[in-house]
This record gives C-alpha cells, structure tokens and sequence, in this order.
C-alpha cells in the first residue's frame, strides 16, 4: 500500500459498488416479480373489458388497439357455454391452447411461450381466454428495470470522486503534521504543539516528540562526549608542548629536527581540533565553512606534502586535468585528498602507478585515482565504507591502516552532496576511486 487515501478510495469504492450490484440484484428480481404481477392484472383487464363489450360474431382478425397501447403479443380466444369458438384473434389457432378453466396459466404455441388467463361470464356463460407471449413480457420489464438501475452504475465514478475529496479533506491533519515537520529548522528539536490536534494524529504526535526527545538528549550526550574527548587529546599535546619548549635549552632552536618536531606538534594539535570539528557539526552549520576553491591546485599541494611517500616506495604517480574550483571546506576536503593518495600508495607495490585526474562537467567535478595494487572484489566494494571494517587479505595483512579511511572519506562526501564509485583501474591490477562533487554547493 503506498497510498492511504488510493487504499481508502479503492476500498470504499469497491464496497459501494457490491452493495449498489446486491441491492441492484435484489430489486431486479424484485421488480420483475412486481412488473408480471402488474401484467397480469393488465391480462384480467382485458379480459373484463372483452367481457363486457358485447362481442358475439365471429371476426377471423381482431385489433385490440383500443385496449392497449401496444397489441403485439396480446392475443385472445372466446368460447361460447358450448365451448365453440365464436372469436379469437389470427394469431391465435381454432383450438383450445388451455383448458377452460378460471385463472392464470401457461401454453406453448407457434414457438413461443404464453401467458394465459381465463375466465367465464356468469350470466352468458361465455369464456374469454387472453394470451401474452412472456418474450415481449421480459422484455418490457427488463428495459422498466434497467432504466432504474443504468443511473446508479453511472454515478460510480461521481461518487468515486466525491469520495477522493472526503478522504483529501479528512487527511489535511496529517499533510499539515508532515509540512510542519518538513518546514521545520534542522536544528529544532523542539516537541511538537498537541493542541488542536485530532485524536487519530495524537499518538504519531507523542511518538514524534519522545523521537526527538530522544535525539536532543543524544546530541547532547554527542556533544559532551566530543568536549571531554577534546579535553583528554588537548593534554598530551600541551605535554608535549612543554617539553618542546623546555628542549630549546639544550637545543638550538634553528635546529632541523627540532623545527619538524615543532612543526609536527603543530600540525597534530590542529588536526584534532579539526577532526573533532568535523564530526561535532551538522551539516547545516559545516556549509557555512565553504569556499570557493582551486582543487587542481589542492591535489597538486597534496601530492608535494606526500611526494616522500611516494618517492620511497619508487612509486610513479601522474597528475592530469585542469585547474577550475568548487564550492567547498577546504580543511575536509584536503582530508579527503589525504585519505584516497595514502591507500593509493600504501595498496600499490614498490615501484607501481598511480593516476590522479580533475575534471569537470556542466555541474560537477570528477576526481579519480587509479593505482596498480591489489584492489579490491567486487563484492566488497560496499562493505569498506564501514567503519572498522579491513580486508581480511594476505596482501594487505601487513599495511598499516585503521579501517576508518573509507568511512571519512564517505562522511565528507555526504557533507558535500558529493559521491563515490569504485571500480577497476586502467592498469592490469588494482583500484579506480572516482568522487563526484557538485560545483556549487549552496547554503541551505
């Protein structure tokens, strides 16, 4: 069922058109029995009026026009108390089709089926036999009984559609719940109002404000966790911070190492905040962050700071495209860049090949990494946005790797309206990773 108020109509309407067909029924036959009832009485009238119109001689052709509007299969018999027939209609034969006897009655002559009555003059002792074919008497009462039952078949669909717009009407609750809740601000998590609602609606209400009930004290929860967690990684790097500082002393402060220590603390601490920032904001608060951006030069800049990786495993890796930019968080999506060019090279063999392509069409851009690794099967292709989630290989049993690359990877796509496709790569062996991001990504 994808729609209540089809379903509704649907059955309704099915219901009203069995009951409309058994009532239809049921007046068929009744109105059947009525009409034969009343031609019958038709039959004994003109039986009554032969009667009393004085009629004696003998006429081979007789019209009863005068009697009934229509005289096509009404024909009749006169016999006198000798039972010699002194009248009859040419329809008709000489002989007797029922036997004189007072009362309703049936025969079969000349291929049809008839309605008789008979009855019998108590002074003249004249009898009078008055024949209907029951074909002509069918049809007359069907065309009677079609004619009352045609117009309720025919007001099915008016009522199919008065019945659509009940249900509309009778449903406006649950549109206005569900445009409330669709225009609502994604950071209210405020209960919903139960005033004025139906009873029908009230337990969805009270289910959707415990959901979001539940939400806010989850965020809230998220929220702190984030705050303690930021607190506890803040305190090793303050450590850390100090004993650096306390090393100028017996360190010359232009020493090389000493500046890539200092570097790298720097670097460590400005990550983390990141990451937690990253991960502590929706995504209605994380657009705010964007900018336009020149990722042909992103990836350039990423492949410099990496190049040393590459460089030892003797690892030839190309660069190809063109320079345009994108709407974007420059901090995510150089995370990205670092993620996808780290399992390039940590995947690929001493001395194998990457391929790095930016390009772009009418609305997007495409970025894709080809490497001749190992790669991955086909049927593994969903499972490794997982979190925690490694290939259990021997080929990749020994590199080094949390099983999270994958997983940020597809967190920041979604905060970009972007995707990711895995496939097979150019090269013999190995993996192609194509994202998709729109040029423009507006602030909602």
């Amino acid at each position: 069922m994808t729609s209540i108020r089809r379903f509704m109509v649907i059955v309704l309407l099915a219901s009203i058109t069995l009951l409309n067909f058994l009532a239809a029924l049921h007046g068929y036959r009744s109105s059947m029995e009525k009409s034969h009832q009343l031609f019958d009485k038709q039959l004994a009238s003109i039986s009554q009026l032969l009667m009393n119109s004085g009629v004696v001689q003998y006429i081979p052709s007789h019209n009863l026009d005068v009697v009934v509007a229509e005289s096509d299969g009404i024909a009749y018999q006169i016999w006198n108390d000798n039972q010699t027939l002194i009248q009859r209609s040419e329809t008709l034969p000489a002989h007797k089709i029922v036997s004189l006897e007072a009362g309703y009655s049936y025969a079969n002559y000349n291929g049809y089926r008839w309605r008789t009555f008979a009855s019998q003059n108590p002074i003249s002792k004249i009898w009078i036999v008055v024949a209907e074919r029951t074909d002509v008497r069918y049809t007359l009462a069907e065309e009677v009984v079609l004619n009352s039952v045609i117009p309720i078949v025919a007001e099915l669909p008016l009522i199919g559609l008065l019945i659509w717009l009940v249900i509309g009407w009778g449903l406006k609750p649950i549109n206005r719940l569900a445009a409330e809740l669709r225009n609502r601000d994604p950071q209210d998590l405020q209960p919903l109002s139960e005033e004025n609602v139906v009873d029908e609606l009230s337990v969805l209400v009270e289910s959707s404000n415990e959901l979001l009930n539940r939400l806010r004290q989850s965020f809230e929860r998220e929220r702190r966790f984030s705050s303690d967690t930021a607190h506890e990684l803040r305190t090793p790097i303050s450590a850390l911070k100090i004993h650096l500082y306390n090393l100028k002393i017996v360190v010359p402060e232009d020493n090389e190492s000493y500046q890539l220590l200092n570097l790298s603390i720097q670097r460590m601490s400005h990550m983390i905040e990141q990451m937690l920032i990253l991960y502590r904001t929706v995504p209605e608060q994380y657009v705010d962050n964007f900018e336009r951006v020149d990722v042909y030069a992103l990836v350039q800049n990423q492949i410099i700071e990496q190049y040393q990786c590459f460089s030892d495993k003797e690892q030839l890796i190309e660069l190809d495209g063109e320079s345009f930019e994108i709407t974007a968080d420059v901090f995510s999506i150089n995370i990205l860049l670092k993620n996808l060019l780290d399992n390039a090279s940590k995947y690929t063999p001493v001395g194998g090949n990457i391929l790095v392509s930016v390009k772009q069409n009418e609305n997007h851009a495409i970025l894709a990494i080809e490497d001749s690794g190992c790669g991955i099967a086909e049927e593994l292709y969903g499972k490794v946005f997982e979190r925690y989630y490694r290939i259990s290989d021997q080929k990749t049993f020994d590199t080094l790797g949390s099983g999270l690359g994958f997983s940020i990877i597809h967190h920041i796509l979604d905060l970009h309206n972007g995707e990711i496709v895995l496939d097979k790569s150019c090269f013999e062996t190995g993996l192609k990773v194509t994202i998709i991001l729109p040029l423009d990504r507006k602030k909602q």
